[in-house]
């Protein structure tokens, strides 16, 4: 049998416990997170796709015209 200052000991090292690991972060926060870096992945593509654009163009330019 477990006595009432045992019990309560349990509790407290179960609270202590707790406060040495770091707060789980909010899901909102980690959603959050992903959509922007799904944003800015995105927007990198287009980016590139727009350079990788214009270099073919230019390319193209410049061998018609020679």
């Amino acid at each position: 049998m477990s006595t009432k200052s045992e019990i309560e000991n349990l509790g407290q090292s179960s609270s202590d416990s707790s406060s040495t690991y770091p707060a789980r972060p909010n899901i909102d926060d980690l959603i959050k997170r992903v959509v922007e870096e799904k944003r800015k992945e995105r927007r990198n593509s287009f980016i590139l796709l727009g350079i990788v654009f214009v270099v073919v163009v230019a390319l193209a330019l410049f061998f018609s015209y020679q």
